[in-house]
C-alpha cells in the first residue's frame, strides 16, 4: 500500500510523522493515523509529497516499483563539477570542513581536490554529497548547468545585458559535458566487464589444459 511507502520514506528522512503532516500541509493527525489504521490517503495529498519530496521517486511512491530515491547507477559514477560544489556550500552557509564532515571525507581531501587544476571532483564524491545532500539536482552537480534543486529553483539567473544565443551555447555546452560523462561511465563499465569476461575465458581455458594433462 502506498501508505506503507510513505512510512518509509519519513523514516528515511528521519523526521516525525507531525513533520510530515506540517510539510505537505494536511491536518495533524492525518498521516499518523493513515499509518496505524494502515489505511491510503486522498491524491490530492500524492502530489504534495512529490513536491515536497522531489529527491524520490514518483513510480516508486505510486506503485513500489524501482526505486526509492531518483537517482540512477550511471549518475553515482559521473566526476562533480567544482563549481557546483562553491555554488552548494554557498547556498548551504557552510566551510569545506563541515560539507567534509556530512558526506564522510577528510577536510583536506575535499579541499586539495577543489584547488587542483582538475574542473571536476573525483567521481567517488557523488554517492556521498547525492546520499548527504538529495534536493540538489544531480544533473546540476554533474555540470553545473539547469536546475540547483530539484524543487525547480533556477541557478541559472540571466545576466544583464547576455545574449540569447550566449544562453544557449552555454546550456548546450552542459548538455554535451553531461552527455560526455555520462559515455565515459559506460565506457569504464563495459571496460571492467570485457576484463571480467577475458579472465573468465583464461580461467577455463586454463582448466581445459589441466583436464588434459590429467586424462593423459
Amino acid at each position: 500500500m502506498i501508505i506503507n511507502r510513505i512510512g518509509k520514506l519519513i523514516e528515511n528522512e528521519g523526521i516525525s510523522a507531525r513533520s510530515f503532516e506540517q510539510k505537505i500541509g494536511c491536518s495533524q493527525g492525518m498521516i499518523s493515523k493513515a499509518l496505524r489504521n494502515n489505511s491510503d490517503i486522498q491524491a490530492k495529498w500524492l502530489q504534495n509529497i512529490m513536491d515536497n519530496f522531489p529527491q524520490y521517486d514518483a513510480n516508486w511512491l505510486l506503485t513500489g516499483q524501482g526505486n526509492m530515491l531518483k537517482n540512477p547507477p550511471e549518475i553515482a559514477n559521473l566526476p562533480v563539477y567544482k563549481n557546483s560544489i562553491d555554488q552548494l556550500l554557498s547556498n548551504e552557509n557552510i566551510t569545506i570542513m563541515m560539507f567534509a564532515k556530512k558526506i564522510g571525507k577528510e577536510a583536506q581531501d575535499v579541499t586539495d581536490a577543489l584547488n587542483s587544476k582538475e574542473d571536476f571532483l573525483p567521481a567517488e564524491f557523488m554517492k556521498p554529497i547525492l546520499e548527504q545532500y538529495p534536493n540538489y539536482n544531480p544533473e546540476w552537480l554533474a555540470t553545473g548547468i539547469g536546475e540547483m534543486v530539484r524543487s525547480g529553483l533556477s541557478i541559472q539567473p540571466r545576466k544583464v545585458g547576455a545574449c540569447e544565443e550566449c544562453v544557449k551555447k552555454e546550456e548546450e555546452l552542459g548538455e554535451l559535458r553531461f552527455k560526455v560523462k555520462l559515455l565515459e561511465s559506460e565506457a569504464k563499465s563495459l571496460e571492467e566487464e570485457n576484463k571480467y569476461l577475458k579472465k573468465t575465458i583464461q580461467d577455463k581455458e586454463m582448466i581445459i589444459e589441466l583436464l588434459k594433462e590429467k586424462s593423459s
